[in-house]
């Protein structure tokens, strides 16, 4: 027994005194011949400091400053990476800490509508209410049930609405039900050239609307809407991206819609809108209403997302993106509902509404510190345009880019 504690002293120090070993020879007898090699240094300069002479001395000072100042230059640039590093590292956790602060905010908010919807629909049980009866919600949070007859001349009611699930497309429905949408085009519409639309649309500007363009600008245009169905306007604040559409809509006689888009939409639902499980109703947009209203006329319809690069179109826009890069038009399909009803608005099919051919889809983009940048995702399937100038004189006049290249400029 006593041998073996004997052996196992002797093992241990023998391990440690060979990780010491290890340790010395990689760590300080690399560095031993250190102070021999300045004493050879000196040795070195005490040889040959006695024949310097003036320029000797000179120079050696020189080449000495020269030393030393590379010495601190290295030391201050591995310093200052050193910094950049902590500081990368330190923006790296505090944005780390910053996504999970925000998802466990929106994980809050999310329980919070659960509990009030859950409190909302005890209220409504106490009550007697039906969830597909329409209700109201008082200053003091009451819940109130609404008199099944809308008021004669209420502003906004919207006959049956309390029995459909999109009050907005049925109302559309009943507005073209007795309406013809056939366009007559008149005779010398035939035969018009693109030269002859743009200055036809030029004066047409300026003289009703006081909005002046050039004719570069508006070919570029023309042209882009015979090229795709996503165009983007972009350029500095002031040189009428917004009112092209605006007033091209005019020379159609068919207005154009023109959408806010706003910094906080992140998805689809910000733009066509929302099923409300709880009132059993569509929460529709003026974007989907433009939409379904264009698929009963047969003229031009363009729908103007202003400011669209706000909030990130990729996010929003996606669904639209990636549907009308398809090469049928037919299967331009967006889902609106999962569970299709009779009494739908007449245009949705199994929940789906079809992008009909005759609508264009303009966005307007500020280039400013306020905006997002426009992604190649965007740029691959839209047309761009850019407005870079507004010369002096002339307000609202457009100069814009040449439609098959966002990076090459044409100024007339």
């Amino acid at each position: 027994m006593e041998n073996y504690f004997n052996y196992l002293r002797e093992m241990v120090l023998a391990v440690l005194s060979n990780f010491a070993r290890w340790m010395n020879m990689r760590w300080a007898v690399p560095w031993a011949p250190v102070p021999d090699d300045f004493v050879r240094y000196g040795i070195i300069f005490d040889n040959f400091a006695s024949g310097f002479g003036f320029w000797g001395w000179f120079f050696f000072v020189l080449f000495a400053i020269f030393f030393v100042a590379a010495i601190g230059a290295l030391v201050f640039l591995i310093y200052w990476l050193l910094r950049k590093y902590i500081k990368f590292y330190r923006t790296e956790i505090d944005r780390e800490r910053l996504r999970e602060e925000v998802q466990n905010l929106q994980i809050e908010l999310y329980n919070a509508t659960q509990e009030k919807n859950r409190i909302l629909g005890l209220q409504l049980d106490s009550l007697g209410i039906s969830p597909s009866e329409s209700i109201s919600v008082g200053a003091n949070n009451e819940i109130s049930p609404q008199t099944e007859e809308t008021e004669e001349g209420e502003e906004g009611a919207v006959p049956g609405e309390k029995d459909v699930r999109f009050p907005r497309l049925i109302a559309v429905d009943e507005k073209y039900a007795e309406i013809s949408t056939h366009v007559e085009l008149p005779p010398d519409a035939t035969d018009i050239t693109l030269q002859e639309i743009v200055e036809r649309f030029r004066n047409y500007a300026a003289s009703q609307l006081k909005l002046y363009y050039t004719i570069p600008a508006m070919r570029a245009f023309f042209a882009s809407m015979g090229t795709g169905k996503i165009i983007i306007l972009e350029g500095i604040s002031g040189t009428g991206k917004t009112s092209l559409p605006y007033a091209l809509g005019k020379f159609f006689q068919n207005n154009c819609t023109i959408c806010s888009v706003q910094p906080s939409w992140r998805d689809r639902s910000e733009l066509l809108g929302f099923y409300n499980d709880f009132t059993k109703k569509f929460t529709e947009t003026e974007f989907l209403r433009s939409i379904y209203e264009s698929t009963f006329r047969e003229d031009i319809n363009l729908i103007v997302l202003d400011e669209m690069n706000i909030a990130r179109i990729e996010y929003y826009f996606a669904e639209f993106l990636s549907i009308m890069e398809m090469p049928n038009p037919s299967a331009w399909n967006i889902d609106l509902i999962s569970s299709p009803q009779k009494d739908d608005p007449k245009h949705l099919h199994d929940g789906k509404l079809l992008i009909p051919q005759n609508v264009w889809f303009i966005g307007t983009a500020n280039n400013d510190d306020s905006t997002f940048t426009i992604t190649d995702k965007v740029y691959d399937r839209a047309m761009s345009l850019f407005f870079d100038t507004q010369p002096e004189g002339l307000p609202h006049q457009g100069t814009c880019a040449s439609p098959t290249s966002r990076a090459v400029r044409a100024v007339e």
